[in-house]
């Protein structure tokens, strides 16, 4: 049985890696991109990437950015996007 391949992408360099340290001790193989391009990169050389944890807001390239482009070269790919912005608001 193969074990399921995550591409965690964040410009947070301590976030991925104490993710992908976690998910590595399930059993999972993980790789990290600190950049969007860096994450396309690896997609473009991979194809055994089954889910992207994608942060929204990176430096060079913006999540839905990614997203897109991901999605038309990788349409199997699952992907999970999200931001580690809260929000101000004061009243939640």
């Amino acid at each position: 049985m193969s074990s399921i391949h995550f591409l965690l992408v964040d410009d947070e360099e301590v976030l991925i890696k104490t993710i992908a340290e976690r998910l590595r001790l399930k059993g999972f193989i993980v790789d990290c991109a600190l950049s969007g391009n860096e994450a396309l990169n690896q997609l473009g050389k991979r194809d055994t990437i089954d889910i992207v944890v994608l942060d929204i807001q990176m430096p060079d390239l913006d999540g839905m950015s990614i997203l897109e482009i991901l999605k038309a070269r990788h349409p199997l790919v699952e992907v999970s996007a999200g931001s580690g912005v809260l929000d101000r608001n004061p009243h939640f």
